[in-house]
């Protein structure tokens, strides 16, 4: 359990060194964020850092998938693996998304959905992305405000 901060960090470097191009509006094509915000929970009604990372292959210019892992430094500490579908109305950069969640905390595990928007703001190669984002975790709503750099 003391790990997973050590194992998400080394996941993500893996799939950076595997990213191949960091064009993502054209098919076949990769993204790779690293974000930081604060996640409200709906039980027990506390605020808490988090940490995470997110790729994305894009099949279409309108549909993409991928994997997200976050970690929560709540007590009990949190983290959160997911598998997004990333749908671009307009074939750009801005997103909606939904993935199914696994929540993994000391105190039991969990299965949840995130609904989610973000639109990326591009300096040059990379992007600053402010995302917004709601999980349904437990029968609660947990509301995720973030910011991500991405490649």
């Amino acid at each position: 359990m003391k790990h997973r901060p050590l194992l998400l960090a080394l996941t993500f470097t893996i799939l950076a060194v595997a990213t191949t191009t960091t064009n993502a509006k054209a098919d076949g094509s990769h993204r790779l964020s690293f974000s930081a915000g604060v996640i409200r929970h709906g039980d027990p009604g506390s605020t808490d850092f988090l940490l995470g990372g997110e790729y994305e292959y894009r099949f279409f210019p309108t549909l993409g998938a991928g994997l997200l892992g976050q970690y929560i430094f709540s007590t009990p500490s949190e983290t959160l693996i997911g598998f997004p579908v990333f749908l671009h109305p307009l074939a750009g950069d801005w997103v909606v998304y939904g993935a199914p969640l696994l929540s993994f905390k000391s105190d039991g595990n969990h299965v949840g959905a995130r609904l989610g928007t973000r639109a990326p703001l591009p300096f040059g190669v990379l992007t600053l992305t402010p995302e917004l984002a709601v999980d349904f975790i437990g029968g609660y709503r947990n509301y995720l405000f973030g910011l991500a750099l991405g490649f």
